[in-house]
């Protein structure tokens, strides 16, 4: 790209900001109009970022880690002598994950009303498709 089109792409994107409902076209004509003047000055790059290195939490030496509390000690209805599973607890787990889908989808769908992008909603969409096929997987 031409330094002169960076330059009015750049003072387009600026106008953008400050005149939301504006078309492109006409702040591309009015930042073209600024740039013939001699209104536009250089285009600056961006820094690149630099990442900060992630701190490990400091432990004293020798100390016990804390088991995590979503370890539990009951069994769920796993016979620990035989390891067979109940048919009580898997419909209970599948009742459950149909539920989250359930919400799921319901708020996907309520999303989808706020949105006002055609790319953004066909994204949704396909994930609520998805959701929809998780769900009829796990059966009536």
């Amino acid at each position: 790209m031409s330094n002169a089109l960076a330059k009015i792409n750049a003072r387009v994107k600026q106008l953008q900001k400050k005149h939301p409902n504006t078309q492109r076209k006409t702040l591309q004509k009015q930042a073209g109009k600024e740039y013939k003047a001699g209104k536009l000055g250089g285009v600056k790059k961006k820094a690149a970022k630099k990442k900060a290195a992630k701190r490990k939490p400091a432990r004293r030496v020798g100390a016990v880690r804390k088991k995590s509390p979503r370890v539990s000690s009951h069994n769920d209805g796993i016979d620990s002598k035989t390891t067979t599973i109940h048919i009580g607890s898997v419909h209970h787990h599948l009742g459950s994950a149909k539920r989250a889908l359930i919400h799921d989808i319901g708020m996907k769908e309520a999303r989808m009303l706020t949105l006002k992008k055609a790319a953004d909603k066909r994204k949704l969409r396909k994930q609520i498709a998805e959701k929809k096929s998780l769900y009829r997987k796990l059966g009536k």
